[in-house]
């Protein structure tokens, strides 16, 4: 397959060939050239080309059977499927030009553009019955000597040649035989100049120039296109349009520049006008945009207040509410109308005032009060020793009790009683993560108060952050980022500041920032999240810290920073339980999945650092140090996506305000955050700047 794939490009013998081919056989410099002699002489004589049983004799056309398909002709038996090598040495490159050489003193020249002076006048007709059906097979190309000499009008092969070399603008000239050195033309590109409704010929020839100078500078670096050559395809646009369209009115919107049509300068100019324009209006949106937010953002810091507020409003009305159930504690102690054991747990209860205290006496007390005599009065007292000795679980399970009636009474007689269980209950619930549960306790509480507003809230903040999952799930951390900071504000709002649950959204919060480009934040929040849930290890499962590990992993890996980001996946392979023997299934999948996530932040962290030797990527192929880095330097330097169609005086700019600015806040020593993450970006920003300025020449 590459063997014919070559020969497409080799250059034909004849003065007709070598016109037809001509900017097709190129050879890079030191690359390969192929042997053409034989090959030529096997194409003239193979009908079918390289690999076909139908032979012809040369000069003649193939045997046809009565439907016209070609047969074998057995007075060749010469041509036999054969393979075209390349010779990749200097040889074959010398050899070529000596052939060059050579054709050239007898008059056969090889210069692009131009008919040999020993060639033939071109065939302009058919010699042959059955040219066009020949053409329709695909002989033109399969048997291009023969084709070209007697079916020329068939394959509609136009000899219009010029009698001087056509040289391309940027192609080189040999001064020593005035002709292209195609040899250096590595690609050609073409593109085409069209005029849209309503537009004249200069539009069209300013579109086309843009258009190419965007790939000539994206490929190859080259100079723009000069005006005089636009200015030039703009009469040739103009005289197309005028042939085929003879009635045609331009808008003079698009095409006028004032009172005058525009040229491709006037054009220039307009488009650098519009452009500023449209940077302008950009920058005027994104301001407009920022106005917005910051607006929203003050109402709902202003409405933030007034929640917090009321949340101090309630909780002193809550500390209230336990002072005025020792008040009467106290009362009923005093004029004698409790049971003897009663006495015991108020009188240590209230020893410190009616405020209550001396919990862990006092629970002691209750313990040994049988279960079917404590009522509800002991119930709470014991609800509020746990609270006041700060074991969340403990008062949960109290709560819980109290509230599904397993006590001797109602408790929902009195209305102050019911709302200090469900306001203690939902605090421990919050206290522990479990929005779940403190959303049931406040829906018990809306037997009695059917607008109960701390319910209400919550349902507000549980929503909210339904909606931020989903955002992140659809890549939209814009919309994630609004709806998590609406989240954190409905949060200050709660009765219960539970850092447990705060947990929960500064991972969310993580994950949008991380996602945005915005690590240092990211990290941020990462690190606060999973230092409150290791700190409160004997009330958070297992796999909530896992969660965090994880989520901190991925925000790691965005910044870079694998080597701590397999350290927080070990770490989460380390909380797995082991299991009694080896046949648990649930145990292997999980081990598994986390091993899976450990490969692939090796794999990056392999591509990232370089260095691998491998069979490719070794001193034989010419990578002594092995695998190069695979970084995103631009990124590491924060530069715009668009910096590559700038001037090279402009793109350096960047790279040099880039590079000063991130050293500096890099710089270990003025870094406020961790310093082995500013050591190794200072590190990375020193590399990156290396780098581009090699690439650049800066």
């Amino acid at each position: 397959g590459r063997g014919r794939e070559a020969g497409e490009e080799v250059n034909r013998s004849t003065g007709a060939d070598r016109a037809l081919w001509r900017y097709r056989s190129r050879t890079p410099r030191g690359g390969a050239a192929l042997h053409a002699s034989h090959f030529s002489d096997f194409r003239r004589r193979c009908v079918g080309g390289i690999g076909s049983i139908y032979w012809s004799r040369p000069g003649r056309a193939p045997t046809r059977d009565g439907e016209g398909k070609p047969q074998p002709d057995p007075a060749a038996p010469f041509c036999r499927p054969r393979r075209l090598f390349a010779d990749r040495g200097r040889t074959a490159l010398r050899r070529r030009s000596t052939r060059r050489r050579r054709r050239r003193r007898t008059g056969q020249a090889s210069i692009a553009g131009g008919q040999g002076q020993g060639d033939p006048p071109p065939p302009t007709g058919d010699s042959e019955v059955y040219c066009g059906l020949w053409a329709n097979e695909g002989h033109c190309d399969l048997n291009s000597d023969y084709m070209l000499h007697h079916c020329a009008g068939s394959c509609e092969v136009r000899y219009s040649l010029a009698p001087a070399p056509i040289v391309a603008a940027d192609w080189p000239v040999s001064p020593h035989r005035q002709s292209t050195n195609v040899m250096l033309s590595q690609q050609l590109v073409f593109r085409e100049a069209t005029i849209l409704p309503g537009e004249d010929a200069a539009a069209g020839a300013f579109r086309y120039a843009e258009d190419f100078n965007q790939y000539k500078l994206e490929k190859f670096q080259f100079d723009i296109l000069p005006i005089s050559t636009v200015v030039d395809i703009a009469y040739a646009l103009q005289a197309e349009l005028t042939d085929l369209r003879p009635d045609y009115e331009v808008d003079e919107g698009i095409a006028n520049c004032g009172k005058e049509l525009c040229s491709a300068d006037m054009l220039w100019r307009r488009a650098e006008d519009q452009m500023m324009e449209e940077l302008v209006e950009r920058q005027r949106q994104r301001e407009f945009d920022e106005d917005q937010k910051n607006a929203r953002q003050k109402i709902r810091r202003k409405k933030e207040r007034v929640a917090v507020m009321e949340a101090e409003a309630r909780r002193f009305e809550h500390k209230n509410s336990w002072i005025k159930f020792g008040e009467r504690l106290i009362a009923s102690l005093a004029a004698s109308r409790v049971p003897g054991w009663w006495t015991k747990v108020i009188s240590t209860f209230t020893q410190d005032g009616p405020q209550g205290g001396n919990c862990e006496e006092t629970l002691a007390v209750i313990k040994i009060i049988p279960l079917k005599s404590k009522t509800v009065g002991i119930r709470l007292i014991e609800l509020r020793c746990h609270e006041l000795l700060g074991d969340p679980m403990s008062t949960l399970a109290v709560a819980n009790e109290m509230t599904s009636g397993k006590v001797n009474g109602d408790p929902w007689q009195n209305k102050d009683f019911h709302t200090m269980v469900v306001t203690v209950g939902a605090n421990a619930a919050m206290q522990l993560g479990l929005s779940g549960n403190a959303s049931g306790f406040y829906q018990t509480a809306q037997e009695i108060d059917p607008e109960h507003s701390q319910y209400r809230l919550l349902k507000k903040v549980m929503e909210l952050l339904n909606t931020t999952e989903e955002h992140i799930q659809e890549g939209d951390y814009e919309k994630a980022l609004d709806s998590i900071d609406h989240c954190l504000s409905a949060t200050r709002g709660l009765d219960a500041q539970s850092t447990l649950f705060l947990s929960s959204i500064q991972l969310k919060n993580c994950t949008i920032l991380s996602n945005m480009g915005k690590d240092e934040e990211a990290l941020a929040n990462c690190d606060m999240a999973v230092e409150t849930r290791l700190s409160n290890i004997a009330v958070v499962d297992r796999e909530a810290i896992q969660e965090a590990y994880l989520v901190r992993s991925d925000a790691l890996q965005l910044d870079m920073d694998y080597e701590e980001a397999l350290n927080d996946i070990r770490a989460a392979m380390d909380l797995i339980p082991q299991p009694a023997d080896d046949s648990d299934h649930r145990y292997m999948e999980e081990t598994q999945r986390l091993y899976n996530r450990l490969l692939t932040a090796m794999h990056r962290q392999k591509l990232y650092n370089g260095g691998e030797i491998d069979f490719k990527y070794n001193k034989h192929t010419g990578y002594p140090d092995g695998r190069p880095p695979e970084r995103d330097h631009e990124k590491i330097l924060q530069l715009p996506k668009k910096l590559k169609r700038r001037s090279k005086e402009g793109k350096c700019a960047w790279l040099k305000e880039n590079f000063k600015r991130l050293a500096r806040h890099y710089h270990p020593d003025k870094y406020k955050g961790s310093k082995k993450r500013a050591e190794r970006k200072f590190k990375e920003v020193k590399e990156a700047k290396e780098y581009i300025s090699r690439q650049w020449d800066c």
